[in-house]
């Protein structure tokens, strides 16, 4: 909303926040895989949320810290059990929360192709191909 920032991802496993107004990258953080997808938190700029090939769960990234933190993957029908709201503004998401006793998310997870915030930035939503 600032618009001092632009956010890029990458095949080769980067996500960078480039600082527009010097244009230079801010901050480079590397994941473990291709990053198909991201996009910065509408209010608070240090937050992002990235979408990453090969099986791997969507990731929320801290350019402050450089940490990132896998994000629960629920089906439609699964995610009030998930809670998959908020998690934008919360420390860390609970770990191995991806997958589920229904078995449908593996299949999502391989057919990712988005991440997004929801317009506040208190909800992450995914997409998929089919």
């Amino acid at each position: 909303k600032c618009g001092h920032f632009l956010l890029s991802s990458s095949l080769d496993c980067s996500v960078v926040r480039w600082d527009v107004l010097k244009g230079e990258p801010a901050v480079r953080v590397h994941l473990s895989a291709p990053v198909v997808g991201a996009q910065i938190h509408p209010y608070n700029p240090v937050l992002c949320v990235a979408a990453v090939a090969h099986n791997n769960p969507p990731q929320l990234i801290d350019f402050s810290t450089g940490n990132q933190f896998p994000l629960p993957v629920c089906t439609s029908v699964e995610s009030k059990e998930c809670g998959l709201a908020d998690l934008a503004n919360s420390e860390a998401p609970a770990s191995g929360a991806v997958g589920g006793s229904r078995g449908g998310n593996r299949n999502a997870l391989a057919a990712l192709a988005t991440t997004t915030f929801s317009r506040k930035g208190e909800v992450i939503s995914l997409a998929a191909r089919r």
